[in-house]
């Protein structure tokens, strides 16, 4: 049922499924979320291969350098404006702040729509610098993309931030319009239902007695090194452990030489990119005994509430949005701590009481998360600008 003057939305993204991440994963969720409320929806994505639904816009699109399997639209504004002028919005809500989301902004501008976004990442990492050799590079490029994010978001009617940390960092690098935070819904209904035999699981991966888990890209701002270089000391101490790496990314042949070179070949699962539903019925969430990641640049990342859905304690590293999901569910370390990170970890694996409790702290924080609680509240957001 519309909920007042507000019947169509419409969504816009650089990233779409079947590319995996956790904003491609969070925009068809709202897809879907907001058709089942009986709302019309559509969302302009690039051109992804394959694309399963009939509510997009699609841009043509080309491969971005060094990320082959991420797409950015080529313009496309004159065609794009009259389909978008054709559905008539109420209300258009950016996703992500690329080439698409550009394109969309002027048309919502000329078209004189309500139009809000969500700042889910800021898109350029020092690390990612660093893995192509051009880390000298990095202050200029950084300087003008925080300039770019300024123009870009200080002409939207609302940003959702979705994180408490993340708000004033937004105000303090000059983002001037209202900031409302609203966490990213996360839809994870049935999931739990599929349990494969845990044995069968072990096998098929090759597991060990105690298992650690990463999902997400494989990617420069992750800081997966410092995540191999914890692991290597967690290994020294308790051999029968291993750590599972599930996604892709350009950062996966340094990962694996850094692997070869700490002599974990045989301890590090390479598990490779996996869809969001084969991933969640993979079995591997319930093989795990704690889900692991260093990174320093996650605002409310999807991959760890789902982690948290299934009952995982996280070691995770206090930076950014980490320091509110991760409170009674696990533990934190300062950034770039690696000792510190495979201290928490060696902690955790040796107290399984401690870890049960955590379990059930996980699965008790991850329901604030859910799809049902949360779209609502951003039904009210979209409200307020009609």
């Amino acid at each position: 049922m519309s909920a007042g003057k507000l019947k169509r939305i419409l969504l816009a993204s650089d990233v779409y499924p079947p590319y995996v991440s956790g904003v491609s994963g969070y925009t068809q969720d709202l897809e879907k979320a907001f058709s089942k409320r009986g709302f019309a929806v559509k969302v302009v994505v690039p051109k992804y291969q394959p694309l399963n639904s009939n509510n997009l816009i699609v841009i043509p699109a080309i491969n971005v350098p060094f990320y082959p399997t991420l797409k950015t639209g080529i313009p496309y504004a004159f065609v794009l404006r009259q389909k978008i002028k054709a559905f008539n919005p109420d209300i258009i809500h950016l996703q992500t702040q690329g080439l698409v989301g550009l394109q969309v902004a002027d048309i919502a501008r000329q078209l004189k729509k309500p139009l809000v976004a969500t700042f889910h990442t800021y898109f350029l990492y020092e690390n990612n610098f660093r893995e192509l050799g051009l880390e000298f590079f990095f202050p200029v490029f950084n300087k003008i993309v925080w300039r770019y994010n300024k123009w870009f978001f200080n002409r939207v009617d609302g940003l959702i931030s979705p994180s408490r940390n993340l708000v004033n960092y937004l105000k303090k690098m000059g983002i001037k319009v209202p900031i409302t935070y609203l966490p990213n819904p996360l839809s994870l209904k049935n999931s739990h239902l599929t349990k494969p035999p845990l044995a069968l699981v072990k096998k098929k991966y090759g597991l060990a007695k105690q298992n650690l888990l990463y999902t997400g890209r494989l990617s420069g701002e992750k800081n997966l090194e410092n995540l191999l270089e914890a692991f290597s000391l967690v290994n020294a101490r308790k051999t029968n452990t291993k750590l599972v790496l599930v996604g892709a990314g350009p950062a996966l042949k340094c990962l694996k030489k850094l692997v070869k070179k700490l002599a974990l070949t045989k301890k590090v699962i390479f598990a490779g990119e996996m869809k969001r539903e084969d991933l969640l019925g993979s079995g591997l969430f319930q093989a795990a005994d704690l889900f692991v990641t260093a990174s320093e640049s996650e605002n409310q990342p999807l991959s760890v509430i789902e982690a948290m859905f299934f009952g995982l304690p996280v070691v995770a590293v206090a930076a950014m949005g980490m320091n509110e999901l991760v409170t009674d569910n696990g533990l934190l370390s300062p950034p770039g701590n690696i000792r510190q990170l495979a201290d928490n970890i060696l902690y955790l694996l040796n107290r399984e009481k401690l870890r049960r409790k955590m379990a059930k702290n996980s699965q008790k924080n991850a329901r604030q998360y859910d799809i049902e609680l949360i779209t609502p509240k951003l039904l009210a957001y979209y409200q307020t600008f009609l």
